[in-house]
């Protein structure tokens, strides 16, 4: 890796607010994080603090929740739980790292088949690349989140 490419990467940490301890942590815990193209660090990010409202600071404290691939596991999962707590069908509370490391046949059977009947959009929901967060849906996921 270029050094260049080396100190950009703790650059696009602060640029999301993150203190040196906190890119330390990651790159210790998470050693693996320092190969994330600026790319998927942004544009995870982005989508976690812009559209599900998490805060830095709590995806700080979650090593290798950017681990994960946006489109096909965080955006489908991420859409998914924000349904059954919209619809008042899960009133667990569950951390996002939870729920993004379940594998799939766990997150399978806790989530789409426990509430098919009642969701049938689920299945659908858990297959698209994109979400839509409506507002009124935005606050309610966050609080179940940061709360974990």
């Amino acid at each position: 890796m270029a050094k260049s490419t080396w100190e950009a990467k703790p650059n696009t940490y602060r640029k999301w607010g993150w203190s040196e301890e906190q890119i330390q942590y990651e790159f210790l815990v998470y050693p693996i994080s320092m190969r994330y193209s600026e790319k998927k660090i942004s544009g995870t990010m982005d989508f976690l603090v812009n559209q599900m409202c998490i805060s830095t600071l709590h995806i700080a404290r979650c090593p290798g929740i950017l681990s994960y691939n946006l489109e096909k596991r965080i955006i489908p999962r991420s859409s998914v739980y924000q349904i059954l707590i919209s619809k008042g069908l899960f009133k667990e509370q569950i951390s996002l790292f939870s729920l993004l490391k379940m594998t799939d046949e766990s997150f399978s059977k806790k989530f789409l088949f426990k509430y098919e009947k009642e969701a049938p959009e689920l299945l659908e929901a858990s297959q698209h690349r994109a979400l839509e967060v409506s507002q009124s849906n935005e606050s309610i996921l966050a609080e179940q989140i940061e709360r974990t």
